[in-house]
């Protein structure tokens, strides 16, 4: 299962990314990955482990790390974007393509866009966080050392990103990312282990979200 889980994400992503379906049937198909990715680890507690599902109280200490951490990350993604990369050919290309992209899935104001990135960033980083670090982090660490187990669930974290990259960008940008979101992945996967909750990756990786979006929001209606 830990298998299946480890690969779902990317094979969810490659479908609703790469086949050509239209507003309503990659809404679809893009809700179903995220009922998997919440019913899986439930499986694996509930029938397989036949564990208490508890949820940890968050810290002072955590919520603070995690802030300091997305405030960090998030704003090294937006000072860079503006500093070193808006402008040249290479990100107007990928506008172009992710602008094209949004259109398809009916995504084609301001205001909606705005409103699309809130649900995202709320719901993405709540997922993603109970999914990689709450789910497959935790049960690879219990098999081997923290740190291989933080590293592979960032490998795993990267993967589907890469699929979504690759449809944009060409393979130094691709490359480049996918590097920086295996780090973050890792870096959250560090904080779940050293916090023993999620709620300190989970404000770290809302934040990098949002600074994500501004890029994004740039990109396709001021680029």
């Amino acid at each position: 299962m830990l298998v299946v889980a480890f690969i779902l994400p990317s094979l969810a992503t490659l479908a609703y990314f790469r086949l050509p379906l239209g507003p309503v049937a990659g809404q679809g198909l893009y809700g179903l990955s995220k009922v998997l990715a919440l019913a899986l680890p439930l499986i694996w507690i509930v029938w397989i482990a036949r564990e208490k599902i508890r949820l940890p109280r968050p810290t002072r200490r955590g919520l603070l790390a995690g802030l300091a951490s997305g405030l960090l990350i998030g704003g090294l993604i937006v000072a860079g974007y503006f500093l070193f990369l808006k402008g040249r050919p290479t990100t107007l290309e990928g506008a172009a393509k992710i602008t094209e992209k949004m259109a398809g899935f009916g995504i084609t104001s301001p205001a909606m866009f705005i409103l699309f990135g809130v649900f995202i960033v709320l719901m993405n980083a709540s997922i993603e966080e109970y999914y990689w670090r709450g789910f497959i982090f935790k049960r690879l660490a219990e098999r081997m050392p923290w740190p291989l187990a933080a590293l592979l669930s960032g490998v795993g974290f990267m993967l589907h990103h890469i699929v979504v990259l690759t449809g944009y960008f060409n393979l130094t940008w691709v490359a480049f990312c996918s590097f920086g979101v295996m780090v973050g992945g890792v870096i959250w996967a560090w904080q779940f282990h050293r916090t023993r909750c999620i709620y300190s990756a989970w404000i770290s990786h809302a934040i990098v979200d949002v600074a994500v979006y501004i890029v994004a929001f740039d990109l396709i209606f001021r680029s």
